[in-house]
Protein backbone atom coordinates (compact mmCIF):
# COMPACT_ATOMS: atom_id res chain seq x y z
CA UNK A 1 0.00 0.00 0.00
CA UNK A 2 1.41 3.34 -0.60
CA UNK A 3 2.23 6.16 1.60
CA UNK A 4 -0.96 8.22 -0.01
CA UNK A 5 -3.00 5.69 0.13
CA UNK A 6 -2.37 4.87 3.68
CA UNK A 7 -3.04 8.69 4.78
CA UNK A 8 -5.91 8.45 2.89
CA UNK A 9 -6.88 5.79 4.80
CA UNK A 10 -6.23 7.13 8.09
CA UNK A 11 -7.83 10.51 7.62
CA UNK A 12 -11.12 8.67 6.43
CA UNK A 13 -11.55 6.02 9.24
CA UNK A 14 -11.34 8.63 11.47
CA UNK A 15 -14.43 10.12 10.27
CA UNK A 16 -17.57 9.81 12.08
CA UNK A 17 -18.83 6.43 10.51
CA UNK A 18 -21.92 5.23 11.78
CA UNK A 19 -22.07 2.22 13.92
CA UNK A 20 -24.72 -0.34 14.86
CA UNK A 21 -24.80 -2.97 16.94
CA UNK A 22 -27.06 -6.37 16.57
CA UNK A 23 -27.36 -8.89 19.23
CA UNK A 24 -26.64 -12.37 18.14
CA UNK A 25 -28.69 -15.13 19.83
CA UNK A 26 -25.41 -16.85 21.14
CA UNK A 27 -24.28 -14.28 23.22
CA UNK A 28 -22.25 -12.47 21.07
CA UNK A 29 -22.47 -8.88 19.08
CA UNK A 30 -22.49 -8.10 15.65
CA UNK A 31 -21.35 -4.46 14.62
CA UNK A 32 -21.46 -2.50 11.45
CA UNK A 33 -21.02 0.66 9.54
CA UNK A 34 -24.23 1.07 7.42
CA UNK A 35 -22.75 3.54 4.93
CA UNK A 36 -20.36 1.15 3.83
CA UNK A 37 -21.69 -2.24 2.65
CA UNK A 38 -20.13 -5.57 3.77
CA UNK A 39 -18.44 -3.72 6.91
CA UNK A 40 -19.04 -5.80 9.74
CA UNK A 41 -17.36 -7.39 12.39
CA UNK A 42 -18.45 -9.36 15.39
CA UNK A 43 -16.97 -10.09 18.87
CA UNK A 44 -17.99 -11.82 22.56
CA UNK A 45 -19.12 -8.53 23.83
CA UNK A 46 -20.19 -4.90 22.29
CA UNK A 47 -16.37 -3.50 22.84
CA UNK A 48 -15.08 -6.62 21.33
CA UNK A 49 -16.97 -6.17 18.35
CA UNK A 50 -16.19 -2.42 17.79
CA UNK A 51 -13.19 -2.90 18.69
CA UNK A 52 -12.62 -5.16 15.59
CA UNK A 53 -15.21 -2.86 13.72
CA UNK A 54 -11.76 -0.37 13.80
CA UNK A 55 -10.07 -2.17 12.03
CA UNK A 56 -12.42 -4.05 9.42
CA UNK A 57 -12.98 -0.03 8.70
CA UNK A 58 -9.59 0.30 7.59
CA UNK A 59 -9.49 -3.09 5.55
CA UNK A 60 -12.08 -1.52 3.93
CA UNK A 61 -11.33 1.60 2.85
CA UNK A 62 -8.30 0.39 1.86
CA UNK A 63 -8.91 -1.89 -0.31
CA UNK A 64 -11.87 0.91 -1.77
CA UNK A 65 -9.35 3.36 -2.10
CA UNK A 66 -7.07 0.70 -4.06
CA UNK A 67 -9.47 -0.02 -6.43
CA UNK A 68 -10.31 4.01 -7.19
CA UNK A 69 -14.14 3.56 -5.68
CA UNK A 70 -15.72 5.93 -4.19
CA UNK A 71 -15.72 6.39 -0.83
CA UNK A 72 -19.60 7.36 0.76
CA UNK A 73 -19.61 9.78 3.00
CA UNK A 74 -20.34 9.66 7.05
CA UNK A 75 -24.49 10.44 7.63
CA UNK A 76 -24.02 12.39 10.26
CA UNK A 77 -21.66 14.70 11.81
CA UNK A 78 -19.02 13.83 14.39
CA UNK A 79 -20.36 16.22 17.14
CA UNK A 80 -23.89 14.96 16.45
CA UNK A 81 -23.80 12.01 18.24
CA UNK A 82 -20.52 10.81 20.26
CA UNK A 83 -21.71 7.89 21.40
CA UNK A 84 -22.08 9.42 25.01
CA UNK A 85 -25.56 10.59 26.96
CA UNK A 86 -26.62 10.95 30.69
CA UNK A 87 -30.02 10.46 32.03
CA UNK A 88 -31.18 9.67 35.49
CA UNK A 89 -33.61 6.74 36.37
CA UNK A 90 -34.82 5.67 40.08
CA UNK A 91 -32.93 3.60 42.07
CA UNK A 92 -34.83 0.47 41.99
CA UNK A 93 -34.37 0.38 38.19
CA UNK A 94 -30.57 1.08 38.70
CA UNK A 95 -30.34 -2.16 41.01
CA UNK A 96 -32.10 -3.99 38.84
CA UNK A 97 -30.54 -3.67 36.05
CA UNK A 98 -26.81 -4.01 38.02
CA UNK A 99 -28.14 -7.56 39.14
CA UNK A 100 -28.67 -8.51 35.71
CA UNK A 101 -25.77 -7.35 34.53
CA UNK A 102 -24.22 -9.34 37.40
CA UNK A 103 -26.56 -12.22 36.23
CA UNK A 104 -25.34 -12.15 32.66
CA UNK A 105 -21.49 -11.41 33.39
CA UNK A 106 -21.36 -8.29 31.29
CA UNK A 107 -20.97 -4.56 32.27
CA UNK A 108 -23.82 -2.20 33.41
CA UNK A 109 -22.94 -0.42 30.04
CA UNK A 110 -23.14 -3.55 27.75
CA UNK A 111 -26.66 -4.05 29.57
CA UNK A 112 -27.71 -0.83 28.72
CA UNK A 113 -26.70 -1.22 25.26
CA UNK A 114 -28.16 -4.29 24.32
CA UNK A 115 -31.77 -3.29 25.93
CA UNK A 116 -31.66 -0.64 23.93
CA UNK A 117 -30.70 -1.90 20.76
CA UNK A 118 -33.53 -4.49 21.22
CA UNK A 119 -36.21 -1.65 22.54
CA UNK A 120 -34.91 0.57 19.16
CA UNK A 121 -38.09 0.96 16.57
CA UNK A 122 -37.24 4.02 14.05
CA UNK A 123 -33.63 4.70 14.92
CA UNK A 124 -30.82 3.46 13.74
CA UNK A 125 -29.90 0.42 15.28
CA UNK A 126 -32.14 -2.33 14.35
CA UNK A 127 -31.78 -6.21 16.72
CA UNK A 128 -31.95 -9.15 14.68
CA UNK A 129 -32.63 -10.98 18.41
CA UNK A 130 -36.18 -12.09 19.45
CA UNK A 131 -37.32 -8.78 19.84
CA UNK A 132 -37.06 -7.55 16.91
CA UNK A 133 -40.04 -5.07 15.84
CA UNK A 134 -43.00 -6.42 13.80
CA UNK A 135 -42.03 -3.99 11.09
CA UNK A 136 -38.61 -5.57 10.35
CA UNK A 137 -39.61 -9.32 10.69
CA UNK A 138 -40.56 -9.79 7.30
CA UNK A 139 -37.50 -9.77 5.35
CA UNK A 140 -33.59 -9.96 6.39
CA UNK A 141 -31.89 -6.18 5.50
CA UNK A 142 -30.98 -5.94 1.89
CA UNK A 143 -27.27 -4.80 2.79
CA UNK A 144 -26.84 -7.58 5.46
CA UNK A 145 -28.59 -9.98 2.60
CA UNK A 146 -26.04 -8.55 0.26
CA UNK A 147 -23.01 -8.71 2.29
CA UNK A 148 -23.90 -12.46 3.05
CA UNK A 149 -23.03 -13.56 -0.54
CA UNK A 150 -19.56 -13.14 -0.71
CA UNK A 151 -17.20 -15.31 0.68
CA UNK A 152 -15.20 -13.35 3.44
CA UNK A 153 -15.72 -13.10 6.72
CA UNK A 154 -18.29 -10.50 6.91
CA UNK A 155 -20.15 -12.97 4.95
CA UNK A 156 -19.91 -14.85 8.04
CA UNK A 157 -20.84 -12.64 10.55
CA UNK A 158 -24.01 -11.91 7.68
CA UNK A 159 -25.19 -14.90 7.04
CA UNK A 160 -25.05 -15.91 11.22
CA UNK A 161 -27.00 -13.17 11.39
CA UNK A 162 -29.73 -13.76 9.00
CA UNK A 163 -30.17 -17.41 10.25
CA UNK A 164 -30.66 -16.17 13.74
CA UNK A 165 -33.10 -13.48 12.35
CA UNK A 166 -34.85 -16.58 10.42
CA UNK A 167 -34.76 -18.78 13.55
CA UNK A 168 -36.54 -16.50 15.55
CA UNK A 169 -39.45 -16.04 12.77
CA UNK A 170 -39.67 -19.99 13.06
CA UNK A 171 -38.28 -20.78 9.74
CA UNK A 172 -35.93 -23.46 11.04
CA UNK A 173 -34.58 -25.46 7.72
CA UNK A 174 -34.41 -21.81 6.36
CA UNK A 175 -31.81 -20.97 9.54
CA UNK A 176 -30.19 -23.77 9.10
CA UNK A 177 -29.31 -23.65 5.68
CA UNK A 178 -27.77 -20.43 6.19
CA UNK A 179 -25.59 -21.52 9.11
CA UNK A 180 -24.29 -24.60 6.76
CA UNK A 181 -23.59 -21.59 4.27
CA UNK A 182 -21.60 -19.70 6.66
CA UNK A 183 -19.84 -22.81 7.99
CA UNK A 184 -18.70 -23.45 4.08
CA UNK A 185 -16.84 -19.71 4.04
CA UNK A 186 -15.80 -20.44 7.51
CA UNK A 187 -13.83 -24.08 6.37
CA UNK A 188 -12.44 -21.53 3.66
CA UNK A 189 -11.68 -18.70 5.49
CA UNK A 190 -10.70 -20.58 9.10
CA UNK A 191 -10.09 -24.22 8.42
CA UNK A 192 -12.40 -27.29 8.54
CA UNK A 193 -12.05 -27.85 12.14
CA UNK A 194 -13.93 -24.29 12.95
CA UNK A 195 -16.25 -25.13 10.55
CA UNK A 196 -17.23 -28.41 12.13
CA UNK A 197 -17.84 -26.55 15.10
CA UNK A 198 -20.16 -24.18 13.30
CA UNK A 199 -21.97 -27.00 11.82
CA UNK A 200 -22.61 -28.73 15.50
CA UNK A 201 -23.96 -25.80 16.93
CA UNK A 202 -26.28 -25.66 14.08
CA UNK A 203 -27.42 -28.81 14.87
CA UNK A 204 -27.95 -28.45 18.58
CA UNK A 205 -30.81 -25.27 17.26
CA UNK A 206 -32.05 -27.41 15.02
CA UNK A 207 -32.26 -30.31 17.31
CA UNK A 208 -34.06 -28.25 19.81
CA UNK A 209 -37.01 -27.29 17.76
CA UNK A 210 -37.61 -30.68 16.94
CA UNK A 211 -35.93 -31.25 13.37
CA UNK A 212 -33.75 -34.55 13.93
CA UNK A 213 -33.42 -34.81 10.10
CA UNK A 214 -31.66 -31.57 9.52
CA UNK A 215 -29.94 -32.19 12.82
CA UNK A 216 -28.84 -35.31 11.51
CA UNK A 217 -27.60 -33.73 8.32
CA UNK A 218 -26.12 -30.98 9.63
CA UNK A 219 -23.97 -33.45 11.84
CA UNK A 220 -22.89 -35.67 9.16
CA UNK A 221 -21.43 -32.45 7.48
CA UNK A 222 -19.61 -31.48 10.36
CA UNK A 223 -18.24 -34.96 10.83
CA UNK A 224 -17.11 -34.95 7.02
CA UNK A 225 -15.21 -31.70 7.45
CA UNK A 226 -13.76 -32.90 10.78
CA UNK A 227 -14.18 -36.37 11.77
CA UNK A 228 -11.91 -35.97 15.37
CA UNK A 229 -14.61 -33.57 16.76
CA UNK A 230 -16.17 -35.50 19.58
CA UNK A 231 -18.85 -33.42 20.48
CA UNK A 232 -20.90 -34.01 17.12
CA UNK A 233 -19.83 -37.76 17.11
CA UNK A 234 -21.54 -37.92 20.50
CA UNK A 235 -24.12 -36.07 19.15
CA UNK A 236 -25.14 -38.21 16.20
CA UNK A 237 -24.67 -41.18 18.05
CA UNK A 238 -27.64 -40.52 20.56
CA UNK A 239 -29.57 -38.93 17.83
CA UNK A 240 -29.79 -42.16 15.57
CA UNK A 241 -29.73 -44.39 18.96
CA UNK A 242 -33.53 -42.28 19.49
CA UNK A 243 -34.37 -43.37 15.93
CA UNK A 244 -33.68 -46.67 16.28
CA UNK A 245 -30.49 -46.95 14.53
CA UNK A 246 -28.84 -48.81 17.59
CA UNK A 247 -25.97 -51.27 15.60
CA UNK A 248 -25.25 -47.37 13.31
CA UNK A 249 -24.97 -45.65 17.03
CA UNK A 250 -22.38 -47.81 18.30
CA UNK A 251 -19.12 -47.06 16.46
CA UNK A 252 -20.27 -42.91 17.23
CA UNK A 253 -20.79 -43.59 20.47
CA UNK A 254 -17.83 -45.77 21.16
CA UNK A 255 -15.38 -43.35 19.72
CA UNK A 256 -16.98 -40.40 22.13
CA UNK A 257 -17.74 -42.67 25.67
CA UNK A 258 -14.36 -41.79 26.73
CA UNK A 259 -14.58 -38.33 27.38
CA UNK A 260 -19.37 -38.18 27.57
CA UNK A 261 -20.44 -39.97 30.14
CA UNK A 262 -24.06 -39.54 27.99
CA UNK A 263 -22.65 -40.87 25.34
CA UNK A 264 -21.38 -43.76 27.39
CA UNK A 265 -24.90 -44.47 28.49
CA UNK A 266 -25.96 -44.85 25.16
CA UNK A 267 -23.85 -46.83 24.04
CA UNK A 268 -24.98 -49.22 26.73
CA UNK A 269 -28.64 -48.81 25.82
CA UNK A 270 -27.83 -49.01 21.55
CA UNK A 271 -25.69 -52.30 22.46
CA UNK A 272 -28.21 -53.91 24.88
CA UNK A 273 -31.37 -53.26 22.99
CA UNK A 274 -29.09 -53.98 19.40
CA UNK A 275 -27.91 -57.20 21.18
CA UNK A 276 -31.65 -58.29 22.16
CA UNK A 277 -32.80 -57.70 18.46
CA UNK A 278 -30.24 -59.76 17.52
CA UNK A 279 -30.21 -62.21 19.79
CA UNK A 280 -26.40 -61.17 20.17
CA UNK A 281 -25.91 -62.23 24.09
CA UNK A 282 -22.00 -61.02 23.48
CA UNK A 283 -23.56 -57.36 22.54
CA UNK A 284 -26.15 -57.80 25.26
CA UNK A 285 -24.18 -57.77 28.11
CA UNK A 286 -21.31 -55.55 27.19
CA UNK A 287 -24.11 -52.99 26.65
CA UNK A 288 -25.37 -53.94 30.57
CA UNK A 289 -21.84 -53.60 31.56
CA UNK A 290 -21.28 -49.50 29.60
CA UNK A 291 -25.06 -48.55 31.07
CA UNK A 292 -24.15 -49.72 34.54
CA UNK A 293 -20.87 -48.09 34.91
CA UNK A 294 -22.30 -44.41 32.87
CA UNK A 295 -25.17 -44.27 35.56
CA UNK A 296 -23.01 -45.09 38.60
CA UNK A 297 -20.96 -42.11 37.17
CA UNK A 298 -23.75 -39.99 36.60
CA UNK A 299 -25.27 -40.55 40.39
CA UNK A 300 -21.72 -40.41 42.13
CA UNK A 301 -22.06 -37.28 44.73
CA UNK A 302 -24.87 -35.39 42.27
CA UNK A 303 -27.14 -33.40 44.13
CA UNK A 304 -29.00 -31.76 41.57
CA UNK A 305 -33.14 -32.81 41.89
CA UNK A 306 -33.50 -32.49 38.22
CA UNK A 307 -30.60 -35.04 37.33
CA UNK A 308 -32.27 -37.42 39.61
CA UNK A 309 -35.33 -37.72 38.46
CA UNK A 310 -33.81 -37.98 34.66
CA UNK A 311 -31.64 -40.80 36.07
CA UNK A 312 -34.48 -42.89 38.15
CA UNK A 313 -36.22 -42.97 33.91
CA UNK A 314 -33.32 -45.04 32.88
CA UNK A 315 -32.92 -47.70 36.21
CA UNK A 316 -36.88 -48.05 35.33
CA UNK A 317 -36.27 -48.04 32.01
CA UNK A 318 -33.51 -51.16 33.08
CA UNK A 319 -36.09 -52.86 35.00
CA UNK A 320 -39.01 -52.62 32.67
CA UNK A 321 -36.88 -55.20 30.38
CA UNK A 322 -37.53 -57.54 32.63
CA UNK A 323 -36.78 -59.77 35.71
CA UNK A 324 -33.00 -60.22 34.89
CA UNK A 325 -32.29 -56.71 34.74
CA UNK A 326 -34.42 -56.13 37.80
CA UNK A 327 -31.54 -57.11 40.12
CA UNK A 328 -28.69 -54.65 38.35
CA UNK A 329 -31.13 -51.94 38.46
CA UNK A 330 -31.81 -52.33 42.39
CA UNK A 331 -28.45 -52.04 43.03
CA UNK A 332 -28.12 -48.93 40.84
CA UNK A 333 -30.66 -47.39 43.57
CA UNK A 334 -28.88 -48.77 46.07
CA UNK A 335 -25.30 -47.28 45.09
CA UNK A 336 -27.41 -43.97 44.48
CA UNK A 337 -28.93 -44.25 47.86
CA UNK A 338 -25.29 -44.55 49.41
CA UNK A 339 -23.02 -41.86 47.08
CA UNK A 340 -25.07 -39.49 45.55
CA UNK A 341 -26.94 -36.34 47.57
CA UNK A 342 -29.98 -37.02 46.26
CA UNK A 343 -31.08 -38.61 49.42
CA UNK A 344 -32.20 -42.06 50.37
CA UNK A 345 -33.86 -44.10 47.82
CA UNK A 346 -34.74 -47.74 47.73
CA UNK A 347 -36.14 -50.34 45.21
CA UNK A 348 -39.87 -48.93 45.52
CA UNK A 349 -38.89 -46.15 43.20
CA UNK A 350 -38.36 -49.11 40.39
CA UNK A 351 -42.38 -49.48 40.36
CA UNK A 352 -43.66 -46.27 39.38
CA UNK A 353 -44.93 -46.19 36.04
CA UNK A 354 -41.83 -45.31 33.06
CA UNK A 355 -42.11 -44.10 29.05
CA UNK A 356 -41.00 -46.87 26.82
CA UNK A 357 -37.37 -47.31 25.57
CA UNK A 358 -37.75 -44.84 22.56
CA UNK A 359 -37.77 -41.39 24.62
CA UNK A 360 -37.23 -38.40 22.46
CA UNK A 361 -34.24 -37.01 21.30
CA UNK A 362 -34.85 -33.89 23.33
CA UNK A 363 -35.64 -35.27 26.85
CA UNK A 364 -33.52 -35.31 29.79
CA UNK A 365 -30.42 -35.10 27.92
CA UNK A 366 -28.61 -31.71 26.82
CA UNK A 367 -25.41 -32.15 25.00
CA UNK A 368 -22.90 -29.70 25.10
Amino acid sequence: MSVEIEDRVRTAADLPWSREIYVDEDGGYLARVPELPGCFADGDTAEEAQASLNGVIEDWLTIAFERGERIPAPRRLADQYSGRFSVRIPRSLHASLSKSAETEGCSLNQLVTTVLAAGTRGGAVTPLGENAPEDLTDDAHEDLAAAAVGRDDPAIAALKGIATFARKQGQVNLASLLYAKAASVIAERQGSEAAARELGVAASYARRDRRNHMAEALLRESLRHDPTNLRSTSMLGQLLYFKGGYVEAVPYLERAAFVDNYAEMFLGWSMLLGGLESEDDRTRSQGLTHLDEALRKWAFGNGDSSDRASWLRQVRRLAALGEQYRELSVRLIAFASAQSSWGPMNAELLVESTDDTHETFNEGVEVG
